[in-house]
């Protein structure tokens, strides 16, 4: 999990993980679900998306769980506030 420079430690690697999982590429968000490549693009990043964003690809996607596209690790925040 990467650290961010704004003291949360999260990560969209689990969205990644449902993207193998259901056999989805990288080419059928951009083309078929209309996610845009910049979209994609910070979420490799692990960088800050608005809930909107990531509730249209929750919805366009078919996931049920915020689990299913980002991993937040609170413990890490704690160590790195004091």
């Amino acid at each position: 999990m990467k650290k961010n420079n704004n003291l949360r430690n999260y990560s969209y690697e689990p969205f990644f993980e449902s993207l193998k999982r259901k056999g989805i590429s990288q080419s059928q968000l951009i083309k078929k679900y209309d996610i845009s490549a910049g979209m994609i693009n910070r979420m490799r990043h692990d960088e800050n998306m608005t809930l909107a964003a990531l509730g249209h690809i929750m919805n366009v996607l078919g996931f049920r769980e915020l689990s299913d596209v980002l991993r937040i690790d609170p413990k890490d925040q704690d160590k790195e506030m004091k």
